[in-house]
């Protein structure tokens, strides 16, 4: 090792030479990362409360009504355009552009409500509320008369946990273009979906029973 307390300094001052920048370099760099994901996260937290706190105002202006007054969905408007210029990506706005879709059909506001359910899923990161906006998309074009529109619809996703109302959309488009036996396959696979969950939704099965399927 070293013979003299001076060899040790004169040793420890080559290390430093060699290595200090890169341990000093080393240390600035997780303090800087570490604080900068601390700040990252809290703002995070903050945009999120932010967006939670205007999603309590639609839920409260909307909660268990199927019209709003003209106030309301002015107020309605004011609400998403606040949350989609600041929390874009939120699960709340995509919300609130669903509840705008759902005033828009009850008004009868077909291509307005499309556009802004198209909008909704452009901004989803979620495919279960992908699947939920396609199906509304796919109603609302038929409703329109889209029916060609509404089936390319259906097959641009896989339907999922939604299979069985995919089928028994089909069934309804295809009866609307007058294919009934499109429109009797497509039930009959959604009735068979329906009794495997132990379900029996009365509209459909009578249009099961329509079809000679019960």
């Amino acid at each position: 090792m070293y013979d003299t307390e001076q060899e040790q300094i004169e040793a420890l001052k080559q290390w430093w030479s060699r290595w200090g920048n890169a341990l000093v370099g080393g240390v600035l760099i997780f303090v800087v990362g570490y604080f900068g994901l601390f700040f990252y996260n809290d703002n995070q937290a903050k945009n999120h409360a932010a967006a939670s706190d205007i999603y309590q105002q639609v839920v409260r202006l909307t909660d268990g009504k199927d019209t709003l007054a003209a106030t309301e969905r002015s107020r309605l408007d004011d609400l998403f355009a606040n949350l989609s210029s600041a929390h874009s990506n939120s699960t709340y706005t995509t919300y609130t552009a669903l509840l705008q879709a759902k005033y828009m059909v009850n008004d009868g506001d077909f291509a307005d409500a499309e556009t802004k359910l198209r909008w909704a899923l452009e901004q989803s990161r979620d495919a279960t509320i992908d699947r939920v906006i396609t199906l509304r998309i796919a109603r609302v074009q038929v409703a329109q008369g889209e029916f060609d529109a509404a089936l390319a619809t259906l097959d641009g996703i896989a339907a999922g946990a939604q299979e069985l109302a995919f089928y028994e959309l089909r069934g309804d488009i295809h009866q609307a273009m007058g294919d009934r036996n499109a429109a009797r396959a497509a039930y009959e696979t959604a009735w068979t979906l329906a009794q495997e969950q132990g379900l029996n939704p009365p509209l459909l099965q009578a249009k099961a029973e329509r079809f000679g399927l019960l």
